[in-house]
């Protein structure tokens, strides 16, 4: 347990990654900013660190306000969490009521 401590956005969205064992390995996330944009961001956690999930939400947050705004493209997104990607991104559309060109990825 770290003493870093983040509060994950109210109105957000997630689901964890899961290895084989069963163990978080990673976040993706979506959430709504403070001006109203739609933003997805993921975390995902090195093979030899330990999963931490208030550390997995703020680098998820932050991917999703920082790489969204400089319109990375998703090539960086690991392997692993490309279906989760896609099903966070469904489930945006959904929660948020918006098309999915408005989303911001991240």
């Amino acid at each position: 347990m770290s003493k870093f401590k983040f509060v994950a956005p109210s109105n957000a969205i997630a689901k964890f990654a899961r290895d084989r064992k069963g163990n978080p390995i990673g976040l993706v996330a979506a959430f709504r900013d403070s001006i109203g944009t739609v933003r997805v961001g993921w975390s995902f956690k090195h093979k030899l660190d330990r999963f931490d999930r208030s550390v997995s939400w703020a680098q998820a947050v932050g991917r999703g306000y920082t790489v969204g705004e400089s319109r990375v493209n998703e090539a960086k997104l690991p392997y692993a969490l490309i279906p989760i990607y896609n099903e966070v991104l469904e489930r945006a559309t959904r929660f948020f009521k918006c098309d999915s060109s408005v989303i911001v990825k991240g």
